[in-house]
């Protein structure tokens, strides 16, 4: 069994950081772990394989993607040590395509560089919201339309996306400090129950840094995509991306997310 940090936590009901800890008191705190309930949590393989072919987005890239991604995972565990390279990733909370990523990247460098200035949550994120400003008014890179950028797929059938500068694709109700992105949502797709143990993962769509500044105070939505058990994403150049929280930039290639296992999380007993 784990206890995970925000956002896992918020989600099973333990909090927001240490000060809730703090509060209860260190006996009281485990006391409640002592009586907590299990829960089952997914947990979802992520397979990025290169793709070469893209470096160069071209007007048949669109079409040249769906070819990218006929085999079915079965086929892809076949093919291992016969040519067909791929990097294996794990994903427990969401995937941020995009915007997100880049802020939190611009966040984690300037902590690397000056952690002087993280000190506390709320420097944390003081520091936080000036990046998204910086990135709303241009200062930190071009403006993404994932759009003409990536190529999505749920469950074998490609999903048109938006004029979008994000992707989301979440596993718990939990993302930027707590927001239930999913029942927040709007869109045509339906809004069936989100659930963390349910072999469905949740995609969504943001269209800047404002829009999700908006999305943390209750003043706007993000755009339902789809539900699916498989998400292939297949991207023409390198793009900022985030797993659980941990920023990269990824050159361009064909990420192929299934479920690999469930695992046994402690939540208390009054969530």
């Amino acid at each position: 069994h784990s206890l995970y940090p925000d956002p896992l936590s918020r989600c099973l009901g333990w909090g927001s950081g240490y000060n809730e800890w703090k509060s209860k008191g260190i006996s009281n705190a485990l006391n409640e772990i002592l009586r907590a309930n299990v829960r089952q949590l997914d947990r979802w393989e992520m397979r990025f394989s290169p793709n070469a072919d893209s470096l160069h987005r071209n007007d048949s890239f669109m079409n040249k993607a769906i070819g990218l991604i006929t085999p079915r995972r079965s086929d892809v565990n076949q093919r291992r040590g016969s040519g067909f390279d791929f990097e294996e990733k794990f994903m427990n909370n969401y995937l941020g395509v995009g915007v997100d990523a880049r802020v939190a990247g611009l966040f984690h460098n300037i902590r690397e560089s000056h952690p002087h200035l993280f000190q506390s949550q709320i420097g944390n994120k003081l520091v936080y919201t000036g990046m998204g400003a910086l990135d709303v008014v241009g200062a930190v890179g071009d403006k993404l339309d994932l759009s003409s950028k990536v190529v999505l797929v749920c469950d074998d059938k490609q999903i048109e996306l938006p004029k979008c500068q994000g992707v989301l694709v979440v596993n718990i109700a939990s993302y930027m400090g707590g927001i239930d992105v999913w029942q927040r949502s709007e869109g045509s797709v339906e809004k069936r129950e989100q659930s963390m143990s349910d072999g469905l993962l949740e995609v969504l769509a943001v269209y800047g840094s404002f829009h999700l500044g908006k999305l943390t105070v209750g003043l706007s939505r993000a755009t339902r995509i789809a539900q699916a058990s498989r998400i292939q994403l297949i991207t023409a150049e390198r793009i900022p991306m985030q797993i659980d929280g941990e920023p990269f930039r990824q050159d361009p290639c064909v990420i192929d997310i299934g479920w690999s296992s469930k695992t046994s999380m402690l939540a208390p007993m009054s969530s």
